[in-house]
């Protein structure tokens, strides 16, 4: 069996189908459909590569249903972070595995991660067995389980415009607050290792490297068809890494007053919020907020700035690192 751990929203999807579909196979055993299926020739969607369903357990009381069905197989098994039960979960990989790919976001890239739509079409509820996909939904779930109270204090002072919801997500949504699947993997080193921005930006030339580490060749029948997939895939996610990469450079010029065009970005107010966040809790400054409804450029958000009047003590500490 290969396992394939991973940080959330790094890729793992399309890695398990790219180990798949580059070595050549043409059908996959499928835990979920309980039979061997056909292996698609292009995962890719709207949004990421999941028209391809991976063998992926959801949570672990999951992961111990999958396990033995996959072990002593040639069958890829791919889980990231669950709500509980990880580290166990990771060390039975490594324990079960012949081979071991390790997936995970380097801190400088964890702005990848922030956005307002996620990249699955579905997300697990904090409060119920629903699987939500409108953002909105979404939103309120995460925010009801977490900041009940806070959510109610706002609501009942009427701050509910675009501008108060995103200081409320500027307030309680730490964007650098990351637990990595390397914090699990504890004294096993023997995998191999992926820097998730080589996965975004270039694993055309890293992929060779990968399945060298997995002793197997490349199909040079579908290597071109594959290139191409990628490519598309690739660029699914072009925007999200710019926000990330550019950051600094972003709050550098929104305190130096210089200008800078955000549009390209095409910021929703999940990134609008982190760049909110980053000035109130690194800088202890905010933005008049007041009927600003999308940032467009740093000179207009310079003019802004104001001392901030929040009392960070009663909000959350904040785990800043860039």
């Amino acid at each position: 069996m290969l396992a394939i751990l991973t940080d959330p929203s790094s890729g793992g999807t399309f890695l398990s189908w790219t180990v798949y579909y580059l070595s050549g196979q043409t059908h996959y055993f499928s835990i979920r459909q309980q039979s061997v299926v056909p292996l698609t020739d292009n995962p890719l969607t709207t949004k990421n590569a999941h028209g391809f369903v991976p063998n992926q357990p959801q949570h672990k009381d999951e992961f111990k249903k999958f396990l033995p069905l996959l072990v002593n197989t040639e069958e890829c098994m791919y889980m990231h972070e669950f709500r509980s039960g990880t580290k166990e979960s990771v060390q039975q990989m490594f324990e079960q595995s012949t081979k071991v790919i390790v997936l995970a976001i380097h801190p400088e890239q964890l702005l990848y991660r922030c956005g307002y739509t996620p990249r699955a079409h579905e997300v697990p509820s904090w409060s119920s067995q629903q699987k939500l996909s409108d953002p909105d939904d979404i939103y309120n779930d995460f925010t009801e389980h977490f900041f009940k109270e806070s959510k109610q204090q706002w609501e009942r002072e009427n701050l509910t415009n675009i501008w108060d919801k995103r200081e409320f997500i500027a307030l309680n949504f730490d964007p650098f607050d990351h637990s990595s699947i390397l914090d699990y993997t504890g004294n096993n080193t023997n995998y191999y290792h992926i820097n998730a921005l080589n996965l975004w930006t270039n694993f055309d030339h890293e992929v060779h490297k990968l399945f060298d580490y997995l002793d197997v060749s490349i199909s040079q029948d579908r290597y071109q068809s594959w290139l191409l997939i990628y490519n598309q895939w690739k660029n699914m996610h072009t925007k999200r890494l710019m926000f990330a990469q550019n950051f600094k450079t972003i709050v550098t010029n929104i305190l130096s007053g210089i200008e800078f065009d955000l549009t390209d970005f095409k910021l929703d107010i999940q990134q609008e919020a982190a760049i909110q966040h980053f000035l109130i809790y690194k800088h202890n400054l905010n933005f008049k907020t007041w009927q600003l409804v999308k940032f467009t450029n740093t000179k207009q958000l310079h003019d802004l700035l104001e001392p901030n009047i929040h009392d960070l003590t009663q909000s959350l500490n904040s785990r800043l690192t860039t």
